[in-house]
């Protein structure tokens, strides 16, 4: 099973497709099934729970049937007055009305609203008095939704302004008329033309486009003609004869359907072909014959829309980015994947998300752009490296020209779920992890303690024309408007990163507040080692740079100890211990250093603060950037 949804998801690495037919691993909504097979046949539907009297469910079996029976009560009657009362008695020699003269009582129906009304020129069908008659619906000019809409966008919404105006044309409304609903009925013959105009790209120029369109056949009265054609000689010697038939009967003053017939047989003698009886419009008129018109079932699609503008110039050069080859796609080469993403192979990155998706191939799967799944991780990636691009521009133009706001919702989705999988992982390894995967130095010199090394960074910021942020954000120490945050290490290589704080926030105001110290309390309480064959809690051994006044924090939080350089007064010296204990701290944190290093080696981070940055999704870059390098990079320590 891992393998064929391994090779399902190489290949829709490889091809791109639609969001809507695709399985981008966004949970749809499905109704609730009733699982009828626990119900018993005789039940159809389980009986609603009902709390009533005990006395009432007792059985009495002195009761007859119809008294255990329930009577439904019959409803109140409303009480008549006298009058109407001495109305109702029947009187001697008066028989009561009959159902047939009931029957025969005539009742006027109120008619209905009209709803729809066609509204070509001298059409008189509604679906009030023509209710089997359908009506199509003329396509409305609806507003375009973005400022810079796509190319294919601006041709289908021109499309459909030039389809308006065409039907308005031909059904002589007015074709400005953009907020009334018009509809056309089924009874009139419809035609496919072509017609062009031009339209406005968004680099200003204009571009002639054709586009077919299905319309209602004539332009309006103007083209009609003004007499009505007698046909040929047959015609009207057929025509002559219906007229003769139509006197007479008008002065004989009754009705017969001989010139009906008359006029049928006069059509089948003069037509062969019984399918395609054609018969010439005055003479339909005399023989009152209802002539069948409209052509719908030729133009409507499997949709049940009729009406349509289909652009046929230059469709080639307004194609859909579906149908483009990934710019990225699985079997990169190491080097290439090295030099825009910062892994040392693809088979790192991939293992990445693998763990940042917590091996759910639904959540790898989800898309929030045409690009392929792999497109946009690796996109997320190129991005926060920042090396071969460095700005939105750059994304948009490699990736098939996306939208500023199409690259951040990926991004952002992207880091939300890398900001998921690291809160779901523990913030420190364990004991017995420590123990195993640190080096020989280590244990020798932390033998049976739980040691950890915090420092402090400051990240670049450009100078707030804000009065109070310029205050918040500048730092005496660095000399320049910058964002804090604290970094920490163990021994066995794990390193991390919390929430970036103002520039003028110290150092032990920071470690005292920011709630990391609460967290190793937690964790070393729940984290319990076996010593001497009893479980007991090893605590937290910090070891800061001397600029920290951390002793008092670290034991209101579960008594952790606390071990930094020896510091005096300025003019003394430092005893042999004193001296000794300095250097070997000092020589330990020099790792330390290098966690540093790696933890701002991002492109996107190294470069600091910019303007009309966000700055919410510049703290997550910083949070996830430590978690990804745990699996990219060789350990530090």
């Amino acid at each position: 099973d891992f393998e064929k949804q391994w090779q399902e998801l190489l290949r829709l690495g490889s091809k791109r497709s639609r969001r809507n037919t695709d399985t981008d691993g966004q949970n749809k909504k499905k109704k609730r099934r009733v699982d009828t097979s626990s119900v018993p046949p005789n039940e159809t539907s389980p009986t609603p729970t009902r709390l009533v009297h005990p006395a009432a469910t007792t059985h009495n079996p002195s009761q007859s049937a119809s008294q255990q029976r329930r009577v439904t009560p019959s409803p109140k009657q409303k009480r008549l007055s006298p009058k109407k009362k001495r109305a109702k008695l029947r009187r001697p020699g008066k028989k009561l009305p009959s159902c047939q003269a009931r029957k025969n009582k005539i009742v006027i129906e109120k008619k209905g609203r009209i709803n729809y009304k066609c509204c070509k020129n001298g059409c008189p069908h509604n679906d009030r008095d023509s209710p089997l008659t359908r009506f199509f619906g003329v396509p409305s000019r609806k507003p375009l939704k973005s400022n810079k809409p796509r190319t294919d966008s601006l041709i289908n919404h021109a499309g459909a302004v030039l389809l308006r105006q065409e039907i308005l044309d031909r059904t002589m409304s007015d074709r400005f008329n953009v907020d009334s609903k018009c509809y056309v009925c089924e009874h009139h013959n419809f035609e496919e033309v072509s017609k062009s105009t031009y339209i406005t790209m968004n680099n200003g120029k204009k571009k002639c486009v054709t586009y077919k369109l299905v319309v209602p056949s004539g332009a309006g009265p103007s083209t009609e003609p003004k007499t009505l054609s007698r046909g040929t000689g047959r015609d009207r010697s057929v025509r002559r004869i219906l007229e003769n038939i139509e006197d007479d009967e008008k002065k004989q003053k009754k009705r017969s359907d001989e010139w009906a017939m008359c006029a049928q047989k006069m059509a089948e003698e003069s037509c062969q072909d019984h399918d395609r009886i054609q018969l010439n419009a005055s003479v339909a008129a005399a023989a009152d014959i209802p002539q069948t018109k409209g052509n719908v079932g030729d133009f409507i699609d499997d949709k049940g829309n009729l009406f349509r503008a289909t652009p046929v110039t230059d469709t080639k050069r307004y194609h859909l980015k579906v149908d483009d080859a990934p710019v990225v796609q699985p079997g990169m080469s190491d080097d290439e994947v090295k030099r825009r993403t910062g892994f040392p192979n693809e088979k790192t990155m991939l293992s990445y998300i693998i763990v940042a998706c917590d091996g759910d191939v639904g959540i790898i799967k989800q898309r929030q752009t045409v690009l392929t799944w792999y497109e946009e991780w690796f996109m997320m990636f190129e991005y926060v490296w920042n090396r071969s691009l460095t700005r939105l521009k750059d994304v948009q133009k490699t990736f098939s020209d996306l939208r500023e706001e199409d690259v951040l919702r990926v991004i952002d989705a992207k880091l939300m779920i890398c900001r998921t999988s690291r809160d779901s992982w523990p913030m420190f390894a364990s004991f017995q992890e420590d123990k195993k995967l640190q080096k020989d130095k280590w244990a020798s010199r932390y033998h049976g303690m739980r040691p950890v090394m915090w420092d402090m960074t400051g990240i670049t910021a450009y100078g707030f024309s804000n009065a109070d942020w310029q205050r918040l954000t500048f730092s005496s120490y660095y000399s320049e408007n910058c964002f804090k945050a604290g970094i920490f290490c163990q021994p066995c290589g794990w390193m991390g990163t919390i929430d970036l704080w103002t520039g003028g926030v110290s150092d032990s105001d920071y470690n005292r507040r920011a709630g990391y110290l609460k967290k190793q309390w937690w964790f070393q309480e729940n984290d319990l080692v076996e010593i001497d064959g009893e479980l007991r809690v090893v605590r937290f051994l910090n070891i800061y740079d001397k600029g920290y006044r951390a002793k008092m924090a670290a034991w209101e939080n579960g008594r952790q100890l606390v071990l930094q350089p020896d510091f005096k007064e300025s003019d003394k010296r430092f005893n042999r211990d004193q001296t000794i204990s300095s250097a070997s701290v000092a020589s330990d944190r020099g790792g330390n250093e290098r966690v540093v290093n790696v933890s701002k080696r991002a492109g996107l981070i190294s470069k600091g603060f910019q303007t009309n940055a966000d700055a919410i999704r510049f703290n997550d870059v910083w949070l996830t950037w430590s978690f990804q390098a745990n699996f990219m990079f060789d350990r530090v320590l």
